[in-house]
């Protein structure tokens, strides 16, 4: 029993209110001079490893006044490795506070007493001997009595001195109940069998090479007819336990095999190493302990969920898994992994060096460059055991201006933080951040403060301050670990370069990369020539505007703030009307910006024909045309960045650009080809190069056989498209066949002869014509005048399709044209060609 000269501590604040509550409550009952005297004892009770014991606490009041307000709070602290409080019996107490173990009792009578308890689990490794476990009375006054319980663990011994095996159904690690099982060498098993009675002598028998079994030992059933068989001492074999009565059960015992191996095996104070484990069986409990490291640190170095058993953690584990830890402590530090539930157990060492001293510098040889406007990169590397860095740009006293920054390098393996500085926003609260870390950055960053400026931050050179660790600003300039230069040099807008690309080929998703792929693949190219449905892209050149994109929040905003400015009005407008103007802000969703302001250069793109053009001055919305010229013009119209506001500092470049009819035509009209494989047909366009489309090539009605051939073709960068055909399909296309030639994207169209040679330029002109009005005049005529008919028209069309297909006569004498037998010939020649296609 503890009087009230016990030691005292201060009750937590919710406890403490509550008590002086119930202690005003009690004022008007309880005398001045009351006496209240706390005091009691902790219960003793004797367990075995593994199991649940019930510790007892009883409050005495010995004093001739009531106690009101009196709390008994058990010391979790108190209680050795791997012990844990379970459960809270509530017993005399008014109620509890789970969360900190600690009993409330509102009123302890004079010379009455109060009891509670806690339920504490006994892990399976405790060792024999006896734990206290103690408790504290509190008062509004503090701690005034501490009570001590005492637990004794003992391991049960069998008549002869030695350790029992288990008995307790709870004390298995698993239940066998059939023939057949596989069982890890070192396991608890619980064997049940029906026809088995309690305490009943069974044996255990192990299979012969030659299949029989012969005795091992007896073993005997619990009292509910179970068998717990320790299995660490048996070899690995094949056995069964039986009564002798036909009720028995045969299982195999294997040993388990399991190792670990660190990778790395050598690391520095604070890094991590990876454990892989590797066993032949799937999943399982491994404890692991270490002769260097203490339970609790083993917990807070292993990255795993685990439990603190003992001298060790227990964590759950698969084959195959890698267990992260890291360590603080030097040396060569000693594993040990041992299987909870079976013989196997692996040991691994690990050897932790001491961190290098911290150390901070700035990469480029600490020099910098940044166009006035623009953001600069300053990169600090950090090694070492250090990770904070303080970073000042600038110095009040020397430049003007200053900006603090305390750097912390991330998870990234690196050691190097990258700060982005804008010197658009520099010395302006409103205009964004000062400082920023790369998008994709797991490091971070604090800014402390900088120069308040009027103007944008002036051309010259800064000097950079750099120190190890979270210094003071003033300590940084005064001493630094490293320093550098930022260079801010003047500012240029440079010019507009116009390209051109397919339609469908741009979009708001569109990135710098995508731009560079369609260069390099031929689908962007330089033009000036565009068609109505192609996309127009003005590349702007300029420097020192990535930090006012920046500030603005991109370079859509920029232009619709104003702080840039981008015109597309019409140079020839029709007579008597206003020029065409494009409407930049009715035309966002169809007008897309892609900024690479690492290069300094920023596009603009849109389709002639998706963006609202209206006629200056007005609301009216009008088209574009073929044969609209437009002049593109870009302005840096920001008073900040010019350091000016008015309008003669203002910066433009321009281009300009026509519209034209899309079109696609052909090298040849007619087409005079043979039949053959590849026969090339070409042509030009004047839609984007990397525009596709097919040219479809389709027999006359006449032609027999028929065909209708395809092939797709993309404009190449010089306008020109090509592709070849196989004349030599379908089997009969010979000399004399026609087909038409077009193509998906217009309705253009050419004509295609099938020659027997690309130098007969006049076979089927001839043939055709003589056909045509041989038919028409014999048809008309009557046989009188046959003759005459067929002759003059025969000679008539002959003569023109001659001089529309070669550059010289065929005819020699007086008379023009064909003579009559001539004539007669060609007849017959359109009769015969006549009677092969019939055939």
């Amino acid at each position: 029993m503890y009087g009230l000269n016990a030691g005292m501590r201060t009750p937590t604040k919710p406890l403490a209110v509550f008590m002086a509550a119930l202690m005003l409550l009690s004022v008007a009952t309880v005398p001045a001079a009351a006496a209240v005297n706390l005091g009691g004892s902790g219960g003793s009770t004797t367990t075995t490893p593994g199991s649940t014991v019930q510790v007892s606490y009883t409050i005495t009041n010995s004093g001739n006044s009531s106690a009101t307000g009196v709390a008994l709070d058990v010391n979790e602290s108190s209680l050795p490795d791997g012990w844990n409080i379970t459960g809270m019996n509530t017993g005399d107490a008014d109620t509890t506070k789970s969360s900190t173990h600690e009993f409330v009792y509102y009123t302890i009578g004079a010379g009455s007493s109060v009891t509670s308890s806690v339920d504490v689990s006994v892990p399976s490794s405790a060792s024999n001997g006896t734990y206290e476990i103690t408790a504290e009375i509190i008062t509004a006054d503090g701690t005034v009595g501490t009570l001590t319980a005492t637990v004794t663990v003992e391991t049960q011994q069998d008549d002869n001195g030695g350790e029992q095996p288990p008995t307790d159904d709870t004390m298995y690690d698993r239940t066998v109940s059939s023939d057949g099982s596989i069982i890890w060498q070192g396991q608890v098993v619980k064997f049940t069998q029906t026809g088995w009675n309690a305490n009943e002598a069974l044996q255990l028998q192990y299979e012969t090479d030659s299949g029989d079994f012969r005795f091992q030992s007896e073993e005997a059933t619990n009292a509910n007819g179970a068998l717990l068989l320790e299995t660490a001492d048996l070899a690995e074999d094949t056995y069964r336990l039986t009564d002798g009565d036909g009720n028995q059960i045969t299982f195999t015992l294997v040993k388990q095999d399991v190792t670990v191996t660190a990778d790395p095996g050598t690391i520095t104070a604070g890094q991590s190493t990876t454990f892989s484990v590797d066993s032949d069986r799937s999943s399982f409990n491994v404890k692991i302990t270490s002769p260097n490291l203490t339970a609790s640190q083993l917990q807070s170095a292993f990255a795993a969920s685990s439990t603190i058993d003992g001298e060790g953690i227990v964590v759950s584990t698969n084959d195959g898994d890698k267990l992260e830890a890291a360590f603080s402590t030097t040396g060569d530090l000693e594993f040990n992994f041992n299987v909870v539930d079976t013989t196997a157990s692996a040991t691994e060492t690990v050897t932790v060096e001491e961190a290098q001293a911290g150390a901070v510098s700035f990469t480029q040889a600490g020099s910098y460059d940044v166009k006035q406007g623009g953001v600069a990169e300053i990169t600090v590397d950090i090694t070492g055991s250090a990770s904070t860095a303080t970073l000042v740009i600038g110095s009040q006293s020397q430049s003007g201006y200053q900006a603090n920054v305390t750097v912390t390098d991330g998870d990234d393996d690196d050691s190097t933080v990258t700060v982005q500085f804008n010197t658009y926003a520099a010395g302006s609260s409103s205009l964004g951040n000062v400082v920023s870390l790369p998008e994709d950055s797991t490091d971070s960053l604090a800014f402390e403060g900088q120069t308040d400026l009027a103007n944008i931050l002036d051309t010259g050179d800064y000097s950079l301050y750099l120190s190890t660790g979270d210094q003071s600003y003033a300590d940084t300039v005064g001493s630094a670990d490293a320093l550098g230069t930022l260079f801010i040099q003047e500012r240029a807008t440079n010019g507009v370069t116009l390209w051109t690309a397919p339609q469908g080929t741009l979009s708001g998703s569109t990135t710098v990369s995508n731009l560079v792929s369609m260069i390099n693949e031929g689908s962007l190219t330089e033009d000036s020539s565009i068609v109505a449905s192609d996309f127009i892209v003005h590349q702007i050149s300029a420097t020192g505007l990535e930090g006012l994109v920046a500030a603005e929040g991109g370079l859509e905003n920029a232009i619709a703030s104003g702080s840039l400015d981008l015109s597309v009005m019409q140079t020839n407008p029709e007579s008597n009307r206003q020029p065409k103007v494009l409407n930049v802000s009715g035309s966002t969703g169809s007008l897309y910006v892609i900024s690479d302001a690492a290069n300094n250069n920023y596009y603009v793109a849109f389709k002639p024909s998706a963006v609202d053009f209206e006629r200056q001055g007005t609301n009216n919305d009008v088209s574009v045309d073929s044969n609209d010229n437009f002049n593109a013009t870009f302005t840096v119209t920001d008073d900040r960045l010019l350091g000016s506001d008015a309008d003669s500092a203002h910066q433009s470049v321009m281009a300009n650009f026509e519209i034209v009819d899309g079109m696609v035509s052909y090298s040849e009209n007619p087409y005079n080809v043979t039949a053959s494989e590849n026969v090339t047909i070409s042509g030009s366009s004047t839609y984007a190069p990397g525009t596709s489309f097919t040219v479809r090539l389709q027999s006359t009605s006449d032609t027999q056989p028929a065909f209708v051939k395809g092939a797709s073709v993309t404009v190449q960068p010089d306008g020109t498209w090509s592709t070849t055909f196989n004349f030599t399909t379908p089997q009969g296309i010979d000399a004399g066949d026609a087909f038409t030639i077009s193509n998906t994207r217009t309705s253009s169209t050419a004509n295609g002869n099938v020659v027997a040679s690309t130098g007969t330029t006049t076979t089927q002109s001839t043939t055709q014509s003589t056909t045509q009005s041989t038919t028409q005049s014999t048809t008309q005529s009557t046989t009188q005048s046959t003759t005459q008919s067929t002759t003059q028209s025969t000679t008539q069309s002959t003569t023109q399709s001659t001089t529309a297909a070669t550059t010289t006569s065929g005819s020699s004498g007086s008379t023009p044209g064909f003579g009559v037998g001539l004539a007669l010939v060609a007849v017959l020649g359109a009769a015969l060609l006549a009677l092969r296609r019939d055939a």
